[in-house]
């Protein structure tokens, strides 16, 4: 949740951020809940009060994740603000990120108006983690840094 916290931020606080990257962020609880990832999960996360999942970018280490984390999503929704963005912007998404789409990506990167650049990055996944091309990131957020 983030890149959703810092977009929010810059959505409300525009006089304070000079620049924004995000990286996969998420765009919205509905949309999140709509993912060909996550959908399948809501009726065994609902029922059980709690999801539990081994990290993929942490292997041995098990995340946990409350069904309340969905409910809370519905009340956000980055889509409906993004306008208000005022500084630059850099988007960076994995090509192979099932949990926020490039699609998705590509909602709240058409709603921004201020100067914005929209990098995918070939087999990347949503952590970005464990990427023999990371230099390629790297200069992506250099590029982006004033």
């Amino acid at each position: 949740m983030g890149g959703y916290c810092v977009a929010n931020y810059a959505i409300n606080n525009p006089d304070k951020v000079s620049n924004l990257i995000l990286f996969g962020s998420i765009i919205s609880g509905k949309l999140f809940q709509e993912t060909d990832k996550i959908k399948p999960l809501l009726k065994n996360w609902k029922e059980k009060g709690i999801r539990e999942w081994e990290s993929s970018s942490s292997p041995g280490v098990f995340k946990r994740s409350k069904y309340i984390f969905i409910e809370d999503g519905m009340n956000h929704d980055l889509l409906k603000n993004a306008d208000k963005i005022k500084c630059p912007v850099a988007m960076i998404t994995g090509e192979d990120d099932e949990s926020i789409p490039v699609e998705h990506q590509k909602l709240l990167f058409d709603k921004i108006k201020s100067s914005k650049q929209f990098y995918v990055l070939k087999n990347g996944n949503h952590d970005l983690k464990g990427r023999e091309d990371s230099l390629e990131l790297f200069s992506i957020i250099a590029k982006n840094i004033a």
